[in-house]
């Protein structure tokens, strides 16, 4: 389809105008670099709203091969979607014994109506120019409630501090066993009677946190508002890349303050073997569709600085073999390391014994594929999960459990990394 390319005065009210305009749609999908330039290659953000062609699909076997049928058929264009955790069973023989109470898709991909891509002051969209300048007119009248939320929101866990710190001893007796090194151990808050408008949340929540992996993607009833710091997996070309994060503090109030905090988790001896045990997991993924020779570690233990928070972010690179699909690529390194443990089929079974919810869309990955044949993923984490019907909410933090972990201190852990978005939206309880 025909493309044009308008120059937009101010981007910034543009990209609230357009989701605006975009929240009349029933699907829509929208993914914001925040100012990081390599999240999405080219563009600052990009917009895909209603659908052409959907493929959503839940409990469905051969899920992995379905979106490979979709995708063949769909090769010159844009795909958005996400991969919900619970695909795990579809590349493992696991199950998983929580209800699903968002009553999300396991899988949803679509091929978008309309895509807007934006550029500094340049928008590019997939209409032509008397189209695209009619459609900029009309986004331009929208305008944004100014209120997210009518009251605060009281959440409540079906695991609390007691329930978790029990948790966390039997996984640590598990690795003293040597059954496993490493386990993802996760706690769900939820509200069941909530009424909030998830496009202000989300634009009030990311505006704070400018996160470099944001995403929003709305499905009927579901919303999806992440806020993620991690790439899970982005192909450019013949190559792959991959940015697990382990290692977690909190933000200094001074620069002199944070540079302390940075070395600190820099030299952590916790916080490092907790990031190369999955930095080692992720090389044996990539491994797998990867040319011989070409898997490589770049930035092992970087500490990077957000808004709120400060991460260990390690890169991993690889060559893709010419002989596997974009599908193959992520099959075999689904789901991401970071947030399971190793080795991962173990550490997937004992997430499903000891977790009390379902992870759903948490600890999956959205993104998109584009028609040359890249793609990009994220980490669905620090994400605020809403389904509209059931007025459920639903935010899930946890961490990496480990021989060394001291119990309080991982505890505390998952409140720091939910603790921005709970000043900004939610009551713990």
């Amino acid at each position: 389809m025909e493309s044009t390319s308008i120059h937009i005065n101010n981007p910034v009210d543009f990209r609230r105008e357009a989701l605006a305009w975009a929240n009349q749609f029933p699907i829509f999908a929208f993914y914001d670099s925040n100012g990081y330039g390599e999240r999405l290659q080219h563009y600052d953000w990009i917009l895909a709203v209603d659908s052409l062609k959907t493929l959503a699909l839940n409990n469905a076997a051969g899920a992995f091969d379905l979106l490979e049928d979709f995708k063949h058929r769909h090769d010159n264009s844009w795909l958005f979607g996400f991969l919900s955790y619970d695909l795990k069973n579809d590349v493992e023989d696991l199950s998983s014994q929580h209800p699903n109470r968002l009553q999300s898709p396991e899988l949803l991909f679509f091929e978008p109506r309309f895509l807007f891509r934006m550029s500094g002051n340049k928008l590019t969209i997939n209409r032509s120019f008397l189209e695209a300048t009619a459609l900029v007119n009309i986004i331009n009248a929208y305008e944004i409630p100014k209120e997210p939320f009518s009251k605060k929101i009281e959440l409540f866990s079906n695991m609390d501090k007691e329930a978790y710190l029990e948790r966390l001893r039997h996984i640590q007796n598990l690795i003293r066993h040597g059954e496993v090194y490493e386990v993802n151990l996760c706690r769900e808050l939820a509200s069941y009677e909530v009424r909030i408008n998830p496009l202000t949340t989300f634009l009030r929540i990311n505006d704070a946190l400018r996160s470099p992996f944001s995403a929003y993607v709305k499905h009927e009833g579901l919303h999806v508002l992440s806020f993620s710091p991690e790439r899970y997996l982005r192909k450019q070309g013949d190559e792959v890349i991959s940015q697990p994060i382990k290692g977690t503090a909190p933000i200094g109030e001074t620069p002199e303050e944070n540079e302390k905090i940075r070395e600190a988790l820099a030299s952590n001896r916790k916080e490092r073997a907790e990031n190369v045990m999955i930095v080692d997991l992720v090389r044996n993924d990539l491994a797998k569709t990867a040319l011989p020779g070409t898997v490589r570690v770049e930035n092992l233990f970087e500490v990077q600085s957000f808004q709120t928070i400060n991460q260990m972010v390690s890169t991993v690179r690889a060559k893709v073999d010419p002989k596997y699909s974009s599908i193959d690529v992520i099959r075999n390194s689904f789901p991401m390391g970071s947030m399971t443990g190793a080795p991962k089929y173990r550490a997937m079974q004992i997430i499903d014994e000891v977790e009390m919810s379902r992870r759903g869309i948490f600890s999956g990955t959205i993104g998109y594929f584009s028609p040359d044949g890249d793609f990009d993923f994220n980490v669905v984490i620090r994400s605020v999960l809403y389904q509209e019907k059931e007025r459920y909410l639903s935010f899930t933090s946890g961490g990496a459990i480990t021989f060394d972990s001291d119990p309080e201190t991982e505890f505390d852990e998952t409140l720091l990394k939910g603790a921005r978005i709970g000043e900004l939206l939610f009551q713990y309880r």
